[in-house]
């Protein structure tokens, strides 16, 4: 390709000095808008698969937190934590698309730092009754079922979420 089709491709023809230097500079911003959003979507990408893939390596590492509970509880919990987060993952997607829908996963997960894996199960499920994927909801009442949690023990939590 010569100079002047590249110049064509690039809108700088017919440009002065000065023209041409500002529009080469709005170009190479733009390409290094786009390279900053393609890896930031790459991590992103990153680390749902590493969430994605250790979401039942969280569960079994609440055990060693001191967060899990023993005997048929804390399998109960386990097993609906999985179906729960491709459930609000599906919804996150429909509602937000792709990227947007994984950011909110990215988000939702980050909340096991803080609470046990019932309780998230437990505010998924409240947000998602309702139509919802907001973070901030499912934070508030997973917060609540902990809360409550504390008072009755995982039992009821459990008990209360099997059925949905």
């Amino acid at each position: 390709m010569s100079q002047e089709e590249r110049d064509a491709r690039l809108g700088l023809t017919g440009l002065t000095g000065a023209e041409r230097e500002a529009r080469l500079r709005l170009l190479r911003e733009q390409v290094e808008r786009e390279a900053a959003a393609a890896r930031a979507a790459l991590q992103l990408r990153r680390k749902y698969r590493s969430a994605a893939a250790g979401a039942s390596a969280l569960a079994h590492a609440a055990g060693a937190e001191g967060r899990a509970q023993a005997g048929a509880e804390g399998r109960a919990a386990e097993g609906s934590y999985t179906r729960t987060l491709e459930a609000f993952w599906a919804a996150a997607k429909r509602s937000a698309g792709d990227r947007e829908g994984t950011r909110l996963l990215v988000e939702v997960l980050s909340l096991r730092r803080e609470l046990p894996a019932h309780a998230l199960v437990a505010g998924i499920n409240a947000a998602l009754k309702i139509g919802s994927v907001s973070t901030d909801l499912v934070a508030a009442e997973a917060r609540k079922a902990f809360e409550d949690t504390e008072h009755t023990g995982m039992d009821t939590c459990v008990a209360a979420h099997e059925d949905e």
